[in-house]
């Protein structure tokens, strides 16, 4: 079986790019799962504060962008 997209660039670059960077997107979720499931794994963080624990969160996914060169 084959698949072949076609985009009409310039106009539907945007639709190009997405559907590009789909598969880095992808791995990106997976290893935010990974990295989450391990601090619950292996951390007590039943006494930090919320906004801790979600600003190490939000550093992590900016830190898997980076690796791939991605920015939102």
């Amino acid at each position: 079986m084959k698949a072949t997209l076609e985009f009409n660039l310039p106009e539907e670059k945007e639709t190009w790019k997405i559907t590009n960077d789909a598969v880095d997107w992808y791995t990106i979720v997976i290893d935010l799962d990974n990295y989450l499931r391990g601090k619950i794994k292996n951390e007590d963080r039943k006494w930090a504060e919320p906004e801790t624990i979600y600003q190490e969160v939000r550093d992590t996914l900016y830190e898997l962008l980076a690796d791939r060169e991605m920015f939102i």
